[in-house]
């Protein structure tokens, strides 16, 4: 029967890239429980550290740097919860997902007309998406 570490070196090494997306996750995760201990500026650095990793992202890697901003948008912290997004995007233009949450990001910081263009672009290519019809709404409400 096969150990544990037969299996190991059967699959060979991690790859890089494996290994700094486990990395951000656990740095992003740190960022969480020490915003959660009312750490904030420990928090903020862990939260930092995954856009500053100098590694070649793949475009499967727009779906860990969305969610990211999609939690730091939920505990208010807008201004990374953007960075992450607009990462996930570069590694995806014009991801109407990406983009529908990018609209979110701005609708929070008051630029309901950086939203609507944004919205704009995801109506187009999904012109049926009741989330992005119900955020145009809201910005039509407040003009």
């Amino acid at each position: 029967e096969d150990t544990q570490e037969d299996k190991k070196t059967f699959q060979g090494p991690k790859s890089a890239i494996k290994e700094a997306e486990e990395e951000a996750i656990n740095d992003f995760n740190d960022g969480l429980r020490s915003f959660q201990q009312g750490q904030r500026k420990k928090a903020m650095i862990a939260f930092e550290k995954p856009l500053l990793m100098n590694i070649p992202w793949l475009a499967k890697h727009k779906h860990m740097f969305s969610e990211f901003g999609t939690t730091l948008r939920k505990i208010k912290i807008f201004g990374l919860a953007m960075r992450y997004h607009s990462k996930a995007l570069s590694l995806s233009p014009n991801e109407t997902n990406i983009l529908f949450n990018i609209a979110r990001v701005y609708i929070c910081l008051g630029d309901n007309a950086s939203a609507e263009k944004c919205l704009k672009t995801v109506l187009q290519n999904k012109p049926t998406l009741k989330e992005a019809l119900l955020l145009q709404k809201h910005i039509d409400k407040s003009k």
